[in-house]
């Protein structure tokens, strides 16, 4: 099918790609975000291990820990959408390809 001006022409391995690219960097952040979290926690085990200080970082890092499984989540969900609309315009398109 010749291409025309106006239509639309989705790249279907890029945009399966970026929504890999997006789970693969959801997936790293989480990890990075644990490492902080062990490292806020080892600040306040041993290296403050008291004071106003020590409760401020206990209290950061609790805050803090209400993200965990939010970086994996997003990059899950962007993957997600990304394969929905490669889908929904596999269905819309169906009809105009004969196989």
């Amino acid at each position: 099918m010749a291409q025309t001006q106006g239509d639309l022409v989705i790249d279907d391995d890029y945009v399966l790609g970026r929504g890999k690219a997006f789970s693969d960097r959801g997936n790293a952040l989480e990890e990075q975000f644990d490492a902080f979290l062990k490292t806020l926690d080892d600040i306040a085990q041993t290296g403050i291990v008291s004071g106003s200080l020590h409760e401020a970082t206990v209290a950061y890092r609790s805050v803090a820990a209400g993200l965990k499984g939010q970086f994996k989540s997003l990059g899950t969900e962007a993957d997600n959408v990304c394969k929905s609309l490669i889908a929904s315009v596999d269905q819309a398109d169906d009809k105009l390809y004969e196989r």
